[in-house]
């Protein structure tokens, strides 16, 4: 699948708050209106943006987005999210009705989290990440791209905790950079681990452009 077939289908959250570390309750909750979800790797829920409140808690705002990256064969599944109300955990949140953005090329990009199985230690990620970049189709040599890696991290899933790290890569050229965004790195895309989104001053967390509104 090409890189032009990926998109993010963003529906505005309304509600307080959610845990800061909701991934697998945000997953577990859009199951119940979208079974697929549970068979489909190739489709990925991004963390929710909000504001950081206190040690477990995550403020919602304005813009903040419940945002699904899939292909674009997929987008009449994942509309009927719009108008419908989820339990994230024991949060409420009230979905708005969608809009597609198109993945767009930047020279820097941003994962929250990303793993790598087996490489749970700093000093060896950037090894193992780099290979994973070599799997990537049509992307510039891994040595040609800036890798920094950042926090510390680890994501909740049903009956694990999952260790991984933040991520930036930089130095991308535009087809590289579409790659890394639409193909993402490592496993757990449901979770919202090894998405990517560019790194510009000023835009939304997404970092894209609306493409149509339904």
């Amino acid at each position: 699948m090409t890189t032009n077939q990926y998109v993010d289908v963003g529906f505005p959250a309304v509600g307080p708050s959610l845990p800061i570390d909701h991934g697998y309750l945000l997953f577990s909750a859009l199951c119940c209106h979208l079974p697929q979800l549970r068979h489909e790797p190739d489709w990925g829920v991004h963390p929710v943006p909000g504001r950081r409140v206190g040690p477990t808690r995550l403020a919602l705002f304005q813009h903040s987005l419940v945002q699904l990256r899939v292909p674009t064969h997929s987008l009449s599944d994942v509309m009927v999210l719009g108008g419908k109300s989820i339990h994230v955990g024991s949060h409420l949140l009230r979905l708005g009705m969608p809009s597609v953005y198109r993945l767009h090329p930047a020279q820097r990009v941003r994962s929250h989290c990303v793993t790598v199985h087996g490489h749970e230690q700093a000093d060896r990620f950037a090894d193992a990440l780099r290979h994973e970049l070599s799997r990537l189709p049509a992307t510039q040599p891994p040595a040609q791209i800036e890798v920094i890696i950042g926090a510390r991290t680890h994501v909740r899933t049903r009956a694990h905790v999952v260790p991984g790290f933040e991520v930036i890569l930089g130095d991308l050229q535009p087809e590289t950079s579409r790659s890394i965004q639409a193909h993402g790195i490592g496993g757990r895309r449901y979770l919202g681990l090894g998405l990517f989104v560019p790194c510009q001053p000023g835009r939304p967390t997404t970092g894209a452009q609306p493409l149509t509104t339904t």
